[in-house]
């Protein structure tokens, strides 16, 4: 720039120099001249014009340079203008002050803090449900347990209630000081009295059991008790009485009574009683006794024994 400048005002000096050595005596010489003259005013105008231009740039430089420490490139045009090319500077970077990083630490916190709320409470509600289901189970088996309890405080109530009942059974049993004769005996083997209401019976003559009808056929009408017979526990009451004399009184002919001292024909005898207890209610159903015996007619000696099919021989 210096440099620049000490050859300006170098050609500067030599001008007038140069403008003195033209002469100035002929017409011609003084036309020719006079377009030299204005040719040197006007590159003197256009230097002093240069000069004043460089003059502002190196102060515009040496302000800018003293301003930034980034110089400010200028470029001459034709017609002698400067151009200023303008550079813009890097956006500076924000710094984070205190204030903001201590807020950024504590939102961080709490997004932890929240984060492990969040495991506790999906861990706390995993163990609530775990402990349902063993509360779940737990009802259960006790409503499982209870309900066993009641089956069983019904089944021993139903097996106390059987047990203290009456209970009527049948039996054929010889008679006292009369052989070859027997007594059909109704006994009481339950705990508690026993009413008996009706008893009925039947007398048959069949080649054997298979024989008999499916179901006990009555051809008498019950013999019902005017006032209940009233059966303590082992007490007992006769049925019927047979004897072997009363064989000729069923048998109608010689032929059959051959046929059975022969066993080819059968005498059974079969019956059923109805009694209740004195604790059952008047709804409650009565308790029937259905008996079957078999007559065993000897040529010299008789018997009789308990005998016949399932649906001769019930007790409810």
């Amino acid at each position: 720039m210096t440099l620049k400048k000490t050859a300006i005002a170098f050609l500067l000096s030599c001008l007038p120099l140069a403008v003195l050595a033209q002469p100035a005596s002929s017409h011609s010489s003084s036309k020719t001249a006079a377009p030299s003259h204005a040719v040197t005013d006007h590159a003197a105008t256009q230097s002093g014009d240069v000069l004043a231009a460089t003059a502002d740039t190196a102060s515009s430089d040496s302000t800018a340079s003293d301003a930034t420490p980034t110089p400010t490139p200028a470029r001459t045009t034709a017609s002698g203008e400067v151009q200023h090319i303008a550079i813009a500077s890097p956006v500076p970077v924000a710094q984070w002050t205190i204030p903001e990083r201590i807020a950024w630490a504590a939102n961080l916190i709490l997004v932890l803090v929240a984060i492990v709320a969040i495991y506790v409470a999906i861990s706390l509600l995993r163990k609530i449900d775990r402990m349902t289901g063993y509360v779940e189970i737990a009802a259960e088996s006790a409503q499982e347990s209870a309900k066993a309890a009641l089956h069983f405080a019904e089944t021993h109530a139903r097996l106390q209630a059987q047990m203290d009942r009456p209970w009527v059974a049948v039996t054929a049993v010889p008679m006292p000081g009369v052989p070859n004769s027997f007594n059909v005996v109704a006994a009481n083997r339950g705990r508690t009295p026993a009413r008996v209401l009706s008893h009925l019976d039947e007398i048959v003559i069949v080649k054997d059991e298979t024989q008999l009808p499916e179901e006990p056929l009555y051809r008498e009408e019950d013999r019902s008790q005017q006032a209940p017979l009233l059966l303590l526990p082992g007490e007992s009451f006769v049925v019927r009485s047979f004897r072997r004399e009363d064989v000729k009184s069923i048998c109608d002919t010689e032929d059959q009574i051959h046929r059975v001292e022969e066993w080819e024909s059968r005498i059974y005898f079969y019956g059923n009683i109805s009694y209740t207890g004195l604790a059952d209610r008047e709804d409650d159903p009565a308790h029937q006794t259905s008996w079957c015996c078999w007559y065993i007619h000897g040529r010299q000696k008789s018997g009789m024994v308990m005998a016949g099919p399932r649906a001769y021989n019930q007790h409810t």
